[in-house]
């Protein structure tokens, strides 16, 4: 039964298909965009220290930063938008992101250190990887696991009705016998391959600052790796 709050929706994924969808909120929502977004900044500062471009990081302070991404609401999310940002940059949420990230170090231990936040960094690198990651989890939690459920009751089905009769066609034409469960199990077959080269599918991402040079961080410190 579709919500009444549902019916101005402008995609039929939130409006009618909202039941069988709604699981997905948690991976392709604005929200769960800028929570990944949040994390690659916030994984990026931790590396930055880890390589000793500042203080290292201790583990109250380490615990501290995760929290900002794992306690991220959507409550939160609506701030972000308008963190501490000028006016000509509230539709930026790059920008909006770096602010909030600041914002929450202020009253910290790490507040000398929001210097470098998304330092060496563009938009970009964040993006692209945010996406990547969002794609990464809602595969891994939600689509495997329905595609293998499917996998099971096709399988299930083509063993019950293995020796049921049917008219096989050709064209639209009827043909040759053949039987309903080999059938089902002709859809199972393509879809275990293609649920193989999903598993076994390889994430990259694009990470090197404006060009893929690395040329702010190379410029700052040149005998980083």
């Amino acid at each position: 039964m579709q919500q009444e709050g549902t019916i101005t929706n402008i995609s039929p994924i939130d409006g009618r298909y909202t039941d069988v969808t709604s699981p997905l909120r948690n991976y392709f929502s604005e929200h769960a965009y800028l929570r990944a977004s949040l994390r690659i900044e916030i994984e990026y500062f931790a590396f930055l220290s880890k390589i000793k471009i500042f203080k290292p990081l201790t583990p109250k302070e380490k615990g501290l930063i995760k929290k900002i991404y794992l306690n991220f609401t959507p409550a939160e999310a609506i701030k972000l938008k308008t963190a501490g940002t000028p006016d000509g940059l509230r539709i930026h949420d790059l920008k909006s992101i770096e602010y909030y990230l600041k914002s929450a170090l202020q009253n910290t231990s790490l507040s000398n250190t929001t210097q470098w936040i998304h330092f060496g960094l563009t938009s970009n690198d964040i993006v692209d990887n945010a996406y990547r990651l969002m794609i990464k989890n809602a595969l891994s939690e939600i689509l495997i696991p329905e595609i293998q459920n499917l996998l099971t009751i096709l399988n299930t089905i083509a063993h019950k009705h293995a020796g049921l009769p049917m008219l096989g066609r050709t064209h639209g034409q009827p043909a040759v016998p053949t039987t309903f469960g080999k059938e089902m199990a002709v859809f199972s077959t393509r879809i275990e391959k293609e649920l193989k080269n999903l598993k076994n599918r390889k994430f990259y991402g694009k990470f090197g600052g404006a060009v893929g040079n690395w040329n702010a961080l190379k410029f700052a410190f040149p005998t980083a790796d």
